[in-house]
């Protein structure tokens, strides 16, 4: 069966079948709405219903918490309708529309034993525009999918990015990125995704990332950096990977640390297997909380990407300490993006 979902204050109108996403309904009319992951976990795609009903899908509880389901809030990407809706939903601006690109791979540097970084010279467009903290979605060929993998280079850098691939065994993605030769052609979209670098406040930013969820976060602070928000905001990273073998950037980010008064880089091993290590130890947000004390967080705001199970620990630390839900960005890293 078909319904009809009128997208206000969009003034427009489009048609639904009964088990489609209405985010996917959307896109394949034209309708270019505001998301992310596509798979319940971002909350990019929540949008508020102001008549009929739905079925809610999957999610994670923390893209859509009870008292915003309450309010009427679903996420596109997994509500389904029961019946005509009235939305009243995020369109994309013009400038912020994600387009198909064309680029070669110009560096390939090895970060570990199984984590590659790579520099995408962009061919045709010849430049992009993206907001510090979003991803590209890449083409594999052959597949006939994507995979998606967040820029880990500042938005002033608009003729060549970087993302970072960790090699997953099973994975079509990574498999064929870190099969690519320095000259060989890629083909991608974007930028996509909500979870980035918010520049209007003062408020000081906890940032927390997880194995390859260092992508994001070190665009956002790169970019924070460029831009000079460091001398009126404070700043922490917190950095967590299983053992030492798995931590980079690390050089970098202890450089940053030095360069600007206002930041502290915290990386964290959950098994410290090597004795030369004498940093934190435990899972990230066991450092979290002994570094945070008794000390609110009421006036912070957070920016997580990484596992999903870290990522959802992490929400509720920050906000048992006084974030506000609204206040806590974050992208997690699931299988789609292997």
């Amino acid at each position: 069966m078909t319904y009809r979902v009128k997208l206000v204050p969009l003034n427009k109108e489009i048609e639904c079948e009964e088990d489609e996403p209405i985010l996917d309904a959307a896109l394949r009319q034209g309708v270019r709405l505001a998301f992310g992951c596509r798979d319940g976990q971002c909350a990019s795609c929540k949008a508020r219903i102001l008549e009929g009903e739905v079925d809610y899908g999957d999610y994670s509880p923390f893209a859509l918490m009870d008292f915003e389901k309450e309010e009427g809030y679903v996420l596109l990407c997994q509500a389904t309708p029961l019946e005509d809706l009235v939305i009243e939903a995020t369109k994309l601006e013009a400038d912020e529309l994600p387009g198909e690109y064309r680029g070669r791979i110009a560096d390939i540097v090895t970060l570990t034993y199984d984590t590659k970084s790579f520099l995408i010279q962009l061919l045709d467009p010849p430049s992009i525009s993206f907001h510090a903290g979003q991803y590209i979605d890449v083409f594999i060929p052959g597949a006939e999918v994507t995979r998606s993998y967040s820029i880990s280079s500042p938005p002033s850098r608009r003729h060549a990015i970087e993302i970072v691939v960790r090699y997953v065994p099973s994975g079509v993605g990574s498999g064929y990125l870190h099969r690519l030769r320095v000259g060989d052609e890629i083909r991608f979209s974007g930028p996509y995704g909500e979870s980035y670098l918010r520049e209007d406040s003062d408020r000081e930013i906890i940032f927390v990332a997880g194995a390859s969820g260092i992508g994001p976060i070190r665009s956002m602070l790169l970019h924070a950096f460029e831009k000079g928000l460091d001398e009126r905001r404070k700043m922490t990273l917190f950095f967590g990977v299983r053992r030492l073998r798995d931590l980079y950037y690390d050089e970098e980010f202890f450089r940053l640390e030095q360069e600007h008064p206002n930041f502290r880089f915290i990386p964290a091993l959950s098994e410290a297997d090597d004795p030369q290590w004498t940093g934190e130890v435990g899972l990230i947000t066991e450092v979290m909380a002994k570094c945070f004390g008794d000390r609110s967080l009421r006036e912070c705001e957070a920016y997580l990407a990484g596992p999903p199970a870290m990522i959802d620990a992490a929400i509720l630390l920050l906000r048992e300490r006084g974030i506000p839900t609204e206040r806590i960005r974050f992208d997690k890293f699931t299988s789609r993006t292997a």
